[in-house]
C-alpha cells in the first residue's frame, strides 16, 4: 500500500495539505485536520504557533524580520515535520514545503 501523502505548508488558513484521496473526508473542515488525523494536541499546538509566526509576517506584507529569522522559522517547520512523521508513522508520508532547496520529505530524508 502506498503512504498517504501529508504536507506542511504555510498558507492563508491553513497549514495542513493532502492530495491523497482516503484523507479528503478528513479535511473539512481544515482546521481540524490534524485532530482528524490523529495529531496529538502538543504538536498541533506547536504547528499551529508555527503557522501564526508566518501568518503574522504574511498579512504584513513586510516579510520576516530578518534573514535569521526566516532560517529560524524554516528550521523550526523541518524539525516540525519530522515530529509529525514520527507521530502519524509509516502509512503516511510527510512533506515540508519550505525546505531549503524545495519540497523535503521526513519519510525519505
Amino acid at each position: 500500500m502506498r503512504p498517504y501523502d501529508v504536507l506542511l505548508m504555510a498558507d492563508y488558513g491553513c497549514y495542513l495539505w493532502s492530495n491523497s484521496p482516503q484523507l479528503q473526508r478528513l479535511r473539512e473542515p481544515m482546521e481540524r485536520f490534524a485532530q482528524r488525523l490523529g495529531v496529538s494536541s502538543a504538536l498541533i499546538a506547536q504547528l499551529e504557533s508555527w503557522h501564526s509566526d508566518w501568518e503574522e509576517v504574511a498579512y504584513s506584507n513586510r516579510g520576516f524580520p530578518t534573514p535569521t529569522a526566516e532560517r529560524e522559522w524554516t528550521v523550526r517547520g523541518w524539525v516540525l515535520t519530522q515530529e509529525l512523521q514520527r507521530e502519524l508513522g509509516s502509512d503516511f508520508d510527510v512533506s515540508y514545503w519550505h525546505a531549503p532547496g524545495g519540497e523535503r520529505s521526513a519519510r525519505r530524508g
